[in-house]
């Protein structure tokens, strides 16, 4: 259950966290490698609802929901 002051994270596509510990190195919710001070976004889609949950829950993290910079695609080679 998600705790009263937190707002619930939904997933929507070209979404995920930024994730940052509050120590060192912190492992939550079986993703490696460690967390650390340095944040770092992971997207909805390489997580499951029950990692999100545990995620944002979590009391030694940092949890941040942002968007995913654009992905360009590659150009065509034409020969």
């Amino acid at each position: 259950m998600a705790k009263a002051d937190r707002k619930v994270l939904s997933g929507p596509a070209g979404r995920g966290l930024k994730v940052a510990a509050k120590r060192e190195s912190y492992y939550s919710a079986g993703i490696t490698p460690a967390f650390s001070f340095e944040p770092r976004v992971v997207s909805y889609e390489d997580l499951t609802p029950g990692q999100v949950d545990e995620l944002d829950n979590d009391q030694f993290l940092i949890v941040e929901e942002v968007d995913l910079p654009a992905v360009e695609e590659p150009a065509e080679v034409t020969k």
